[in-house]
């Protein structure tokens, strides 16, 4: 879920892991729901998550504004990770019907120019 959007301090996508797995095979976009069946195509911004292994349970927390990755464990035993998308001004304006999707993506090709 997005929570504290248009809060640059606290905006932010929190995630629960439903599986253990590794996270870089997954990437956030912005989009904006168009209505109850379509979501707007164009993904003006993109975040890949960082290669790291999380256990069923663990949460990972992706903030809007800058900063610096880190992780701590919560009192159940389970962990939470932070990552940093780097905006200076809020992304989830809910006026707007912005919201993220999530993308597995299990193969890729570069291509140069």
């Amino acid at each position: 879920y997005i929570k504290d959007a248009q809060d640059i301090q606290k905006e932010r996508i929190v995630l629960r892991a439903i599986e253990s797995c590794n996270i870089g095979v997954y990437a956030i976009a912005k989009s904006r729901n168009v209505d109850d069946n379509y979501i707007d195509a164009a993904l003006p911004m993109i975040y890949w998550l960082p290669e790291k292994n999380v256990n069923q349970g663990d949460y990972i927390v992706l903030y809007s504004k800058n900063g610096h990755s880190s992780e701590k464990r919560n009192d159940d035993g389970s962990k939470s990770y932070f990552f940093y998308w780097g905006k200076d001004t809020p992304i989830f304006n809910p006026a707007n019907h912005d919201c993220a999707i999530i993308f597995e993506i299990n193969e890729f090709k570069s291509i140069d120019c």
